[in-house]
């Protein structure tokens, strides 16, 4: 199973020195039931729950209060695309959590759900939306962190059977 690595958006954050890369990237045995999306004004880490597990499998945080986004095993539901707002810093992230027959984005009865947005209210002055291809899930993340989160990038992989 082939795992793509789409190229991280982002600032160089308040502090460059104090910067540290991450990636987080789930096995292909391994499916997200869930994720833990650190905030308060802006990002400031993702954890990912694999399986049905009650423990976190991989997370980066730097602080910040944690909210749990359940992901629907039983209904095939998985990440399709990931909306980010950014400036020197992942300012505001949400996700589509999308079920396996509304794969096609361009469906209108597609019935995927966009949860909040987690950050600072507005956003940075760019914004990015990370997309899987149909037939595909976002699987993990990476990009830096120093104070925060500065950059942040998707993994995606064809979805297993």
């Amino acid at each position: 199973m082939s795992i793509t690595k789409e190229n991280a958006v982002g600032g160089q954050g308040g502090f460059i020195d104090n910067t540290e890369k991450f990636e987080i990237v789930i096995e292909s045995h391994h499916r997200i039931t869930g994720l833990h999306v650190y905030s308060d004004l802006m990002l400031d880490g993702i954890g990912l729950i694999v399986n049905n597990e009650s423990n976190v499998y991989k997370e980066f945080r730097v602080k910040g209060k944690m909210t749990l986004i359940p992901i629907d095993r039983g209904k095939k539901e998985f990440i399709k695309q990931v909306h980010v707002y950014y400036g020197n810093v992942i300012d505001r992230i949400a996700f589509d959590i999308a079920g396996e027959e509304d794969d096609d984005l361009n469906d209108p009865n597609r019935e995927g759900r966009w949860t909040q947005f987690y950050g600072r209210s507005r956003g940075g002055p760019n914004s990015k939306i990370f997309s899987a291809k149909p037939g595909e899930e976002i699987c993990g993340f990476h990009g830096k962190k120093g104070v925060r989160v500065d950059t942040l990038g998707v993994f995606t992989r064809p979805i297993p059977v």
